[in-house]
């Protein structure tokens, strides 16, 4: 896609071989567009995982599962917190391979294999992009497969 032919933006030579680029009112406006686009792809994304966290959640409780853990500490287990505070279920730990930061919230973030010394009902997966690998790794370590929750 060449930018400069659609005019949104333009093109300035500063020294040789170095180059200045501005957006024109039409890239701005395009810019704007794609910016509106996105944050609202992103609003429709939260919404169905809010809602779909809420029937997972709410059928836990006529389940009487009350312990969970959350396997991936990414953004989707960011919206499933924020979900499980409606209601009376217990986060009481937080899984991960990677370590991107020790903390989710007030829980720190354990590796796997701890999960052997932690009581809980079930695992739930809250990552999309790592749902399967971290699927495989609980099977790996042992954990039942009936114990663990994969979406939402």
């Amino acid at each position: 896609m060449d930018l400069a032919s659609k005019g949104h933006i333009t093109i300035a030579n500063i020294p040789p071989k170095r180059y200045t680029y501005y957006l024109t009112p039409k890239g701005f406006i395009e810019k704007s567009r794609l910016a509106f686009q996105h944050l609202h792809n992103f609003n429709n994304l939260y919404r169905i995982a809010r809602q779909d966290f809420q029937m997972l959640f709410h059928g836990l409780n006529r389940y009487n599962v009350k312990k969970l853990v959350f396997c991936g500490a990414d953004e989707v287990a960011e919206i499933a917190y924020i979900t499980l505070q409606e209601f009376e279920l217990e986060l009481v730990s937080v899984v991960d391979t990677e370590k991107k930061s020790t903390m989710f919230f007030s829980h720190t973030i354990r590796p796997l294999e701890e999960l052997k010394n932690i009581g809980f009902d079930r695992v739930l997966i809250t990552s999309y992009s790592r749902g399967e690998e971290l699927y495989n790794r609980l099977i790996e370590i042992g954990i039942p497969e009936e114990k663990i929750l994969l979406r939402a």
